[in-house]
């Protein structure tokens, strides 16, 4: 594999093994093909990564990037629908659900139900709206509760109906 071109340092095998434990542990939550999928690599690169090849190029800059941390689906909808660039008084939107509708019309049904399931451990794991409202913020999210009549946590609950409405 040719490094020169990385735009970063080449990882250890130390960082490398790290990677693959990471994403043998998404594996316990997606499929092997929807890892592939969010990747954007081939499948048989991914596969060959995982039986202990090491990675070309492109599936190590992907890895590298990847969101392995507690909440990616939610991530994914957090920062990609209510990011700080969203204007709230006069975007493309008028409240909320549109956004999350948005959300459900380009995702699949497995990033959906990663949403779901996201959504459960966040509230089952914190109990005070200042906290969700942190996390959220941490995850992207910029929506301004003031603007409803929820609290983030009522906000998330919400949410969580419309997808699993929204996705039956």
């Amino acid at each position: 594999m040719s490094d020169q071109w990385l735009p970063f340092d080449v990882p250890s095998d130390e960082q490398i093994l790290a990677l693959r434990r990471h994403a043998l542990r998404e594996l316990e939550r997606i499929s092997e093909e929807e890892l592939a999928r969010r990747l954007k690599v081939p499948l048989s690169a991914l596969g060959g990564f995982l039986q202990g090849d090491r990675p070309e190029a492109p599936l190590l800059i992907a890895l590298s990037v990847y969101d392995f941390g507690p909440y990616p689906d939610l991530t994914q909808l957090m920062s990609a629908r209510f990011h700080q660039s969203y204007d709230y008084d006069t975007g493309s939107f008028e409240s909320w659900e549109p956004a999350v509708d948005d959300f459900v019309e380009g995702e699949t049904s497995g990033r959906i139900a990663g949403v779901v399931v996201d959504i459960g451990k966040l509230l089952a794991a914190s109990a005070e709206d200042r906290t969700v409202r942190r996390i959220l913020e941490s995850l992207g999210c910029r929506f301004v509760f003031d603007s409803i009549s929820l609290t983030p946590r009522q906000w998330l609950e919400a949410v969580r109906d419309r997808l699993l409405q929204r996705r039956a």
